[in-house]
C-alpha cells in the first residue's frame, strides 16, 4: 500500500529539497545561510501551522513559510541550462559528496510501515485518525551528501513519521516505548526483505530496561497530571488513558516476552477514562495498582537485564552553550549543533546527590540534583526520575539539605536528557540512573 506524501502546498512533502528565498538567521540575528541556500524538508505543517521545518547541510534547522522557499526542482527548471551547469559544476568540485536528488522519493526507501495509535491498540472508532510509523533506509547518495540522512521525516498531512534505520535501532536498544510498539504493531502495511529480518530479531530489543522506560515515563506524567489538578482542577483524560495503557502493555511485555499492543480486554474501562466518565480517585487507584503489578512483574521476568555498557555513548560534551549556565542550552544554539540528539547514556567519572533549596517566584522549593564529572567537566543537573528519588530520599521533601554519596560512582550510568523548550531554553536533566552490578 503506497502512502503518498502529498496534500501539501505544491506537493512539498517530507524529503523535498527546497531553496530558501530569504536569508537564514540564527542567534542574535546572525547570518547562518545566505538567500538561495538549499535544504531538505523534514517536517510538514499541520492544522493551523504554516511553517515547514527545513534542515540545511550543516545540521542547522529553520522554520520557513511557503512564501519563503521554493522547490529546488522548480527553481532549477526556471534557471534552465544555467541551473544545470551550476548544479553539475558544484557536484564535480565536491567529488562523491554532492546533494541528493531534488526528486528524492521517500516511499521507495521505506523498508517498514505500520499503523500505530488507537487503531493498533483496539481503541478506535469511526472517527479515529490512522497514524503510521515506519523506517527508511537512506540511500548512499543521501548518506554521503552534504545534508546527511535526516534522523526522521514527519508528514503531518498523512499522520506519518519515518525514522532513519540507525536512529530506529538506537532507540529500540534503549527500550523506547513508541519504537517497541512499532515493531509489534498488529497492522503492518509494508515490509521489505530487510524489514522482515528486523522483525525476526525484534525480541532482541526486549530487556528489563522496559521497566524504566514504560513505568518511569508513566510515573513522571501522572505526577504532572496531579499538579494540573492542584493548579487548574483539570485532567487531560486522553493522556491519562494512554498512560494506563502504557503500564498495561509494559508489564505484559515483561511477563510474556513480547509487546502486546492491542488492549481490547481493557477497552471499555480505558475508553471510560478517556471520556472522563470515571472519577479521578478511581483512575488514580488503578494506576497505583498497575505500578505495583509492574514492580512485581520485574522481579519475575525472564527478560535479560541487557548489557547496558554496550549502549554507553561518548559525546564530547553535554550540549555546552557558552552563553548559558551548564544545566541549560539555548534553542538557537542547539539548532546549530550538527547531528544533535536529545538523549545520552553516559558513564560519569564521579557522582553524588545534592539536596538544596531555591527560591522560585517568591517560594522556597527543595530540589534533588545530581552533581557529576564527565570528561573533566563538572555538571549539576536536576534529577527527574521519581523511582530513583524515592529510593534514595524516601522522606523527601523532608530530607535535610546536603550531599549524599552513592556507594560506588564507578558502577553508575546516567541517562541525560533535554527537556522541551521553555522560554527558548532546553534544560538538561538526569532522566534516570542505572546501577550496574558490582
Amino acid at each position: 500500500m503506497a502512502i503518498g506524501m502529498s496534500h501539501q502546498p505544491d506537493n512539498i512533502f517530507a524529503g523535498t529539497q527546497i531553496v530558501s528565498l530569504v536569508e537564514i538567521r540564527g542567534t542574535n540575528n546572525s547570518l547562518v545561510h545566505p538567500r538561495g541556500a538549499v535544504g531538505v524538508v523534514t517536517r510538514t505543517p499541520t492544522g493551523e501551522q504554516k511553517q515547514f521545518l527545513v534542515r540545511f547541510p550543516d545540521g542547522f534547522e529553520a522554520s520557513l513559510t511557503r512564501d519563503k522557499l521554493d522547490v529546488l526542482k522548480h527553481f532549477k527548471d526556471r534557471l534552465g541550462d544555467v541551473g544545470s551547469r551550476i548544479s553539475a559544476g558544484a557536484n564535480s568540485e565536491s567529488g562523491s559528496v554532492g546533494t541528493p536528488s531534488p526528486t528524492f522519493d521517500l516511499e521507495s526507501f521505506i523498508i517498514y510501515r505500520c499503523v500505530v495509535g488507537s487503531r493498533a491498540y483496539g481503541l478506535d472508532n469511526d472517527e479515529s485518525d490512522t497514524d503510521r510509523r515506519g523506517i527508511y533506509l537512506a540511500p548512499a547518495e543521501l548518506q554521503w551528501s552534504l545534508f546527511g540522512a535526516p534522523e526522521q521525516f514527519e508528514d503531518n498531512s498523512t499522520q506519518s513519521c519515518y525514522w532513519e534505520l540507525q536512529k530506529f535501532l538506537t532507540m529500540a536498544l534503549k527500550a523506547n516505548p513508541n519504537i517497541l510498539e512499532c515493531l509489534y504493531s498488529p497492522v503492518v502495511e509494508k515490509v521489505t526483505e530487510l524489514g522482515q529480518e528486523l522483525l525476526a530479531m525484534r525480541e532482541s530489543f526486549l530487556s528489563q530496561m522496559i521497566f524504566q522506560t514504560f513505568n518511569g515515563y508513566a510515573m513522571s506524567q501522572f505526577k504532572k497530571i496531579e499538579q494540573d489538578i492542584r493548579n487548574h482542577g483539570e485532567v487531560k483524560w486522553k493522556h491519562a488513558m494512554h498512560l494506563l495503557r502504557l503500564l498495561l502493555s509494559g508489564a505484559a511485555t515483561l511477563r510474556e516476552g513480547r509487546v502486546p499492543v492491542r488492549v481490547e480486554a481493557h477497552r471499555d474501562r480505558l475508553l471510560a477514562v478517556k471520556c472522563g466518565e470515571l472519577p479521578w480517585t478511581e483512575v488514580d487507584a488503578w494506576r497505583k495498582e498497575l505500578h505495583h503489578n509492574f514492580e512485581g512483574t520485574l522481579a519475575e521476568t525472564k527478560l535479560p537485564i541487557r548489557t547496558l555498557l554496550s549502549l554507553v555513548e561518548n559525546p564530547g560534551s553535554l550540549w555546552l552553550d557558552p552563553s548559558e549556565q551548564s544545566d541549560r542550552v539555548g534553542e538557537p544554539f542547539l539548532r546549530r549543533l550538527p547531528g544533535v540528539q536529545s538523549l545520552y547514556l553516559i558513564r560519569p567519572e564521579s557522582f553524588h546527590f545534592h539536596i538544596r533549596s531555591r527560591v522560585w517566584e517568591g517560594y522556597s522549593k527543595k530540589q534533588r540534583r545530581g552533581l557529576f564529572t564527565y570528561k573533566g567537566r563538572h555538571y549539576d543537573f536536576a534529577l527527574t526520575d521519581p523511582l530513583i528519588g524515592q529510593k534514595y530520599f524516601p522522606e523527601y521533601p523532608r530530607t535535610p539539605e546536603g550531599y549524599v554519596q552513592v556507594a560506588d560512582p564507578r558502577l553508575l550510568l546516567l541517562c541525560i536528557s533535554l527537556t522541551p523548550p521553555f522560554h527558548n531554553l532546553h534544560y538538561k536533566v538526569i532522566a534516570t540512573l542505572f546501577e550496574l552490578p558490582a
